[in-house]
């Protein structure tokens, strides 16, 4: 009786499809960087718990915008510091749909636009390898041991903030990663 039910709810339910093929394939969603579907602690630079992930099988990851004013540091910092305390997308930026694989950053073509970051990979990947770098930090130079060790204490605390004085590092990106206005205004990648 109960599987009665059942197929006759299934057939109800698939039979506006019957006459005209398949069902249609839903529209992707794209992740909501706020919520469950993606954290940027899980983020292909951030978890590389197995190694660096190859940038060609990394599955697409969102980007953010930044307000106009905004540069490379400053936007590196956010990302790292909302990694490191809840995985959320920084107050400052706004979600936006994946940039392709190589491209790292889509600098603003005018004052009025802000600096996009791509989550895949903000920090860039290797050219002769094609993996994804992680995050880098650097304590100060003119530390005590024992404000190096604190440091290095604070960074070990799950969720919270970035130590005082912890850089984090701004890499030197290839031109090919590097894009004007739109992803697409950038040198090829050999």
């Amino acid at each position: 009786m109960i599987l009665a039910g059942i197929a006759i709810g299934a057939l109800l339910v698939l039979r506006p499809w019957a006459d005209d093929g398949p069902p249609p394939e839903p529209p992707a969603a794209a992740p909501d960087l706020r919520g469950a579907p993606l954290d940027l602690r899980a983020a292909p630079w951030a978890l590389q718990e197995g190694g660096s992930p190859a940038l060609d099988t990394a599955p697409p990851t969102q980007s953010l915008v930044f307000p106009p004013g905004v540069g490379y540091a400053p936007a590196l910092r956010l990302i790292v510091q909302s990694a490191r305390q809840d995985g959320r997308v920084p107050a400052a930026a706004t979600p936006a749909g994946p940039l392709p694989p190589e491209v790292v950053i889509v600098r603003p073509a005018s004052p009025r636009e802000g600096l996009r970051v791509s989550l895949l990979a903000p920090f860039g990947w290797t050219p002769d390898t094609r993996l994804i770098r992680p995050a880098s930090l650097r304590l100060p130079a003119a530390v005590s041991l024992r404000g190096a060790t604190a440091r290095l204490r604070g960074l070990a605390v799950p969720g919270s903030p970035l130590p005082r004085g912890v850089a984090v590092d701004v890499p030197r990106l290839e031109p090919c990663q590097i894009a004007v206005g739109t992803p697409d205004d950038r040198p090829a990648c050999p």
